[in-house]
């Protein structure tokens, strides 16, 4: 009986990101997608607006709430995998640029959001619990503001398609671990 032998992924056994670093990843990927649909159905179906805006808020601040999470547990306790040795100089300032670029749009987005509803001048609910008007109206404001969301929803977009293609690019070209570091914990990884 013959026996394959495995290729072995450059850096193959380079340790993961520990598991708050990847749960904060993948739960700020699943309320992206919750807040791409509801924004996009509540625009496209003014219909469905009443009854996904609700949702769509209070999704927005599960992810201000995880991204700072993330960041506070990134500054003090994560644990984080060196890059692959291969990374050049300006490729590991590309990623981590990019990557701060993200908890920024992250942060920012939900806050415009939540500031467009404010200037409305209506009372709206969160999380099932109503909040009263705040202040009077401001249709200008509301309108700025919207704008803004709506233009930061799509660089977000494509940031995120951006920082998903050089995942796919790492793991299928480049044929590193950055993907799975970032999809369980840590194991030598083979192909066979």
């Amino acid at each position: 009986m013959t026996t394959m032998t495995p290729i072995t992924r450059q850096d193959a056994g380079r340790r993961s990101f520990d598991i708050v670093i990847r749960v904060c990843h993948w739960t700020t990927v699943l309320l992206i997608l919750v807040l791409g649909a509801s924004g996009y159905l509540a625009h496209a179906v003014p219909s469905l607006a009443r009854g996904l805006l609700p949702w769509h808020r209070s999704a927005g601040v599960c992810l201000w709430l995880i991204t700072l999470l993330r960041l506070a547990w990134r500054w003090t306790y994560a644990r984080l995998p060196p890059f692959p040795a291969a990374m050049s100089r300006l490729h590991r300032w590309v990623v981590r640029t990019s990557e701060y670029a993200l908890y920024g749009l992250l942060l920012a987005q939900p806050l415009s959001g939540l500031a467009s509803s404010i200037a409305l001048g209506h009372a709206f609910s969160l999380f099932g619990i109503k909040v009263p008007k705040l202040v009077a109206p401001d249709l200008p404001l509301f309108e700025t503001l919207h704008e803004l969301h709506e233009k930061g929803a799509l660089v977000l977009a494509v940031m995120i398609a951006g920082h998903a293609s050089a995942a796919l690019v790492h793991h299928y070209i480049l044929r590193d671990d950055t993907l799975r570091a970032m999809m369980r914990s840590s194991r030598p990884i083979t192909l066979k």
